[in-house]
């Protein structure tokens, strides 16, 4: 599972505490970013391919970045023609 990726990566304080019962937000590093922005370029909007390039993070993860941060920059610096 995710969780059990993360324990193996080192990751395992990125995992929310069962009492609290929710995600915690942690924010996207540029090497994750950059594996995104290959993954992006390689499957286009198929978020689970997308997702096993980034390793990090899950296809629903990877689909919000794609939406509420990188498409959006995109439309911003008037680049919304590159949006796959």
């Amino acid at each position: 599972s995710y969780f059990q990726q993360l324990e193996r990566e080192g990751k395992g304080h990125l995992i929310p505490p069962p009492e609290k019962g929710g995600w915690v937000c942690v924010p996207w590093t540029p090497e994750e970013h950059e594996r995104f922005l290959v993954g992006l370029s390689a499957h286009g909007r198929q978020w689970v391919e997308v997702a096993k390039v980034v390793r990090t993070k899950n296809n629903l993860q990877v689909c919000n970045h794609a939406i509420n941060v990188y498409f959006k920059q995109l439309q911003r610096e008037g680049k919304g023609h590159l949006i796959p």
